[in-house]
């Protein structure tokens, strides 16, 4: 459970650089379907447990690396 909420921390803190800190932009992106994860929204494959694949998405697009 502590890797999956250090996973979430993550997500948040990539998206709020990438969005200059817009919570609003980063709840939109978190809430709608991503090609890059194939067409899943976000926050459904966090809420099931699927945090890491949201937060390795994320790194290899724009964090420059693999959360683990």
């Amino acid at each position: 459970m502590a890797h999956e909420h250090s996973c979430v921390e993550r997500i948040h803190e990539i998206l709020r650089k990438f969005f200059d800190g817009d919570e609003s932009l980063v709840n939109r992106w978190l809430n709608s379907p991503t090609s890059a994860l194939g067409g899943y929204v976000p926050q459904a494959l966090i809420d099931g447990g699927n945090a890491e694949m949201v937060c390795n998405a994320l790194e290899a697009a724009y964090g420059g690396g693999v959360c683990s």
